[in-house]
């Protein structure tokens, strides 16, 4: 008996889970490098002291930053209806 080597697999079930796997994996990387690449701006800066009572208190630093992010969905569904 010898092995036969396919392509795709043959059970319509692997194919299947191959297919939403790969697609899932190019999601998560596109969204990734979008990420990645995108520039942030940074909108407000905030710094206060934990607990002002305690000396040794820490210092909390808070940035709120906005960026090509928030229109990844359009960017995603431009390039899916390139296609």
């Amino acid at each position: 008996k010898t092995d036969v080597c396919y392509v795709l697999p043959p059970k319509k079930m692997e194919l299947i889970t191959l297919l939403i796997g790969a697609a899932v994996v190019v999601t998560l990387t596109f969204i990734a490098l979008q990420i990645l690449h995108a520039p942030l701006i940074i909108v407000d800066a905030k710094s206060h002291v934990a607990d002002s009572t305690q000396a040794e208190s820490k210092k909390i630093f808070m940035l709120s930053v906005q960026g090509p992010i928030v229109d990844l969905h359009k960017g995603m569904s431009r390039l899916v209806h390139q296609w």
